[in-house]
This record gives C-alpha cells, structure tokens and sequence, in this order.
C-alpha cells in the first residue's frame, strides 16, 4: 500500500511499530526490559544504532532506500522499529508503571468485551488510518483492515 497522505503514511508506521513490540513482547515477556529497567533501554538503543551503523558503513544515501533483510532474522527496518520502540512506547510503558500489564489474549473470557476494548484500543492507535473492522478472528489473533480501500492484516494480542 502506497499512502497518499502523511497522516496515512504515520498510520502504516505506527502500525508496523506496534505489530513489531507486540511480536517481541510475546516472545520474551516483559522480564527481558524489566530486568535492567530504564538504564537497559540505553543499551538496547545502542545496539540497534551500532547494527544501523555497521549496515550503513560504505553506502551512499541513495543505497539507504534499496536496503533489503541483511540477516535472516531481522530486517534493517526491524533495528529501526526496534529503536523506535525502545526509545517511545516501551520507555513511557516502563515509566508509567504499564510495561507488565496483561496481553489481550491472557485477559480474555468468552462473553467478556474483551473484543470491544481490543477494536477501541486499536482504532485509537491508529485514527489517522481511517481503517474499518473487516474481520476479527475468535480468538483476537488478528484484525484485518481496510483503510482507504487497501487491505491490511493487523496483529493483536496471541
């Protein structure tokens, strides 16, 4: 999808940010960043700027915009998104006292308004995308979206 606007292009964005925090965050908990605290946010950062730095040694600006996957497990986008994470969300999360607060998935009962909260909370996320519920899977694994006529598939707490 090609955005048309800079609001529509911050929505895709902030989409891929939080699809990135929420796969790293069920992957490793939240011990992997509450065990150094903020102080470790300061090192994370910095081993993602040191990977950008290393991919980026030698090549000229236009060689940023045709850089691919350089490891197999992560993209030079993900150091990026990851610093980004580190950096906002995660920091203010940890700060404010919500960084060990339950995923959707762990807190849901069926019956409940799990859903309702789930689709609220993710459409305040991203108001700019102007996206409208097209399907939600039972048990909130994703959410597909159709913003502006554009499909895109949105995960959600697993």
């Amino acid at each position: 999808m090609t955005p048309k606007t800079f609001e529509e292009a911050l929505g895709i964005v902030l989409a891929e940010m939080r699809g990135v925090l929420l796969d790293r965050h069920r992957k490793y908990g939240p011990k992997n960043i509450t065990a150094t605290g903020i102080m470790g946010l300061f090192v994370r950062c910095e081993d993602k700027l040191a990977r950008i730095e290393n991919t980026l040694k030698d090549k000229t600006l236009s060689d940023i915009t045709n850089i691919d996957a350089d490891y197999a497990d992560e993209s030079f986008d993900d150091a990026w998104l990851d610093m980004a994470n580190y950096s906002g969300p995660i920091y203010l999360m940890l700060r404010r006292g919500w960084w060990t607060l339950p995923l959707i998935s762990e807190v849901h009962h069926e019956g409940s308004a799990s859903l309702d909260v789930a689709v609220s909370s993710l459409f305040n996320s991203l108001p700019a995308t102007k996206a409208v519920a097209h399907r939600v899977t039972k048990d909130f694994g994703s959410i597909e979206f159709e913003p502006d006529g554009k499909s895109l598939n949105y995960l959600v707490g697993r």
